[in-house]
């Protein structure tokens, strides 16, 4: 029997972005891994129930922006 072998499945050249365009408080770029990481934690604690990820996302983003100050 010939023996088949896996090649490693081809990297993606469209990787996704690392950094996006928002800002933090303190003026530095949130990253895509802040972002991600704040919207698993808004999946957990909504009971970690599937279908809401743009949700989380957008609210996780919310959460890290700095807030319109009041001139």
């Amino acid at each position: 029997m010939p023996r088949v072998t896996k090649s490693p499945a081809p990297k993606s050249t469209a990787a996704r972005p690392r950094a996006t365009k928002t800002k933090s408080s303190n003026g530095t770029k949130l990253t895509h891994d802040e972002i991600a990481a704040r919207a698993y934690h808004l999946f957990l604690r909504d009971g970690a129930v599937h279908g809401r990820d743009i949700d989380h996302w957008l609210l996780a983003e919310q959460e890290l922006k700095p807030t319109a100050s009041a001139d």
